[in-house]
């Protein structure tokens, strides 16, 4: 698959068949996000991935989401944030992520705020150190369906030169 054609045809997925992601598969979808650039070449991240059904069910209800407990696999974005750019770090591993997913036809979905909000019982349930930060958890496996969304056209979000 062409970089643009995964970027058109990614979309978030919440619903998955109940069939495992193979762990090579895995490996390339975190290679991926290891490969994102990084301010000053930090690389502040790391990543857990969960594949055992009872560490995804745990993980779920740690963020109170029943369509997270139900993913075949989760990867974990884990952050150092000491780091001045471990926001925009972990953002682009996390978009390196899911593009790679959608290349080897899986399913995905950026679960930030959910993580945010929950981070103090994900870091409980994964031992994840309390220096460190749950930036998001990013759902994949073979979508039950696959939605996509209509976007807003070039011309409504494409100015050249300077704000008219």
């Amino acid at each position: 698959m062409e970089v643009m054609e995964a970027i058109a045809q990614r979309a978030s997925v919440r619903s998955y068949r109940d069939e495992a992601v193979d762990r090579a598969d895995l490996e390339r979808i975190v290679e991926a996000g290891h490969l994102a650039p990084s301010g000053y070449n930090k690389q502040p991240w790391h990543f857990l991935v969960l594949t055992e059904r009872d560490d995804v069910r745990a993980v779920g209800r740690a963020m109170a989401s029943d369509w997270v407990a139900s993913a075949p696999a989760l990867i974990a974005v884990v952050v150092d944030d000491s780091s001045r750019f471990w926001l925009e770090d972990g953002a682009a591993a996390i978009e390196n992520i899911l593009l790679a997913a959608t290349d080897l036809g899986y399913g995905s979905c950026w679960v930030g705020g959910g993580a945010q909000f929950n981070e103090d019982s994900i870091k409980l349930t994964l031992n994840i150190p309390a220096n460190l930060r749950v930036q998001a958890v990013v759902t994949i496996g073979r979508p039950a369906e696959w939605q996509q969304h209509e976007k807003r056209p070039l011309s409504e979000v494409l100015t050249w030169g300077k704000w008219a």
